[in-house]
């Protein structure tokens, strides 16, 4: 476990109506810091979705990435909003509340341009470029997505604002009944889900993000995939929280039909397909060849569909 720099866990699991019900406790090394309020995205968040999450007290994870250190951001963003809409697997989004945000753009821009320039011509990256300007960056050349970074002035301050395609407002924005939620005091972590819907439209969004990272890709005819297929249509909402007790303990709670959220069941399932299992190397490795043009880069055919 502390490999993964897990904390130390007491972990209680039990079966009630047909679902999963996990209760625990996280004991952390280093104490949380001081739960800021909430500065939720309010326009930015639209309904329906099939997947939302808020997380604050991320500040001290996000001093320990080196990306995020690169960036030199000062103060690091304490909070995070992720979400997903239905029908489309690229309608994934996330938000940060990020002072200045304007001027982290540039920086973000310079990495990513440097990470690819990195890369070799025969490489799935060539023919991709970063353009700037209107406080975005965006990504082009990538098939099917067109990732983006805002930096957007919301009635709670400055976000960071991101995604796999640019939005269209669409939908309502957030329902009441999600801001009444997140104004519980001490609440750290929340998750909430339809797990078989988003099973439907996850597995894409893995798959391409594996095939940009150069990451073997969890195929159709695999037994494991085949157990997700059959699995999918049984899934409910899930639901996962957790709560201070003090700056070093949480308290955590999940509901859930199969006990695991739809990207925890993929990452289960590339896992167990993982040519060196019980080890989990998905790496591919690049074949260097000579080609008289770039290879064209396209992908392959996603895992079985589910009903």
């Amino acid at each position: 476990m502390a490999k993964f720099d897990v904390p130390p866990t007491r972990l209680q699991v039990s079966g009630k109506n047909g679902e999963f019900e996990a209760t625990g406790r996280l004991y952390l090394a280093q104490p949380l810091p001081p739960l800021q309020k909430w500065q939720f995205p309010t326009n930015l968040v639209h309904s329906p979705f099939l997947s939302f999450t808020a997380a604050r007290g991320v500040s001290d994870w996000l001093r320990q990435q080196p990306w995020a250190v690169g960036l030199g951001l000062n103060p690091l963003p304490d909070q995070l909003f992720t979400w997903v809409e239905p029908q489309i697997p690229l309608l994934t989004f996330a938000a940060l509340p990020m002072a200045n945000a304007p001027a982290v753009l540039p920086k973000v821009a310079g990495l990513v341009n440097d990470a690819l320039r990195a890369n070799p011509t025969d490489s799935p990256y060539f023919g991709v470029a970063v353009q700037s300007g209107n406080n975005e960056i965006s990504v082009t050349g990538m098939p099917f997505a067109a990732p983006f970074l805002q930096a957007r002035q919301e009635p709670g301050g400055e976000f960071l604002f991101g995604g796999f395609i640019p939005q269209t407002p669409r939908g309502q924005t957030a329902p009441p009944e999600l801001f009444a939620r997140l104004s519980q005091p001490d609440l750290v972590f929340y998750h909430w889900e339809i797990t078989s819907e988003r099973m439907k439209v996850f597995p894409q969004l893995y798959q391409l993000s594996f095939l940009f990272t150069l990451h073997r890709q969890l195929e159709g005819g695999t037994a494991a995939n085949n157990w997700l297929k059959q699995l999918t249509p049984a899934l409910g909402p899930t639901v996962t929280t957790a709560t201070e007790v003090s700056p070093t303990e949480l308290a955590f709670s999940r509901h859930a039909p199969a006990g695991l959220t739809a990207v925890e069941l993929v990452a289960l399932c590339s896992w167990l397909e993982a040519p060196n299992f019980p080890g989990c190397d998905l790496r591919m490795q690049m074949i260097r060849k000579k080609h008289a043009h770039p290879p064209t880069v396209g992908i392959p055919p996603p895992m079985a569909q589910h009903p």
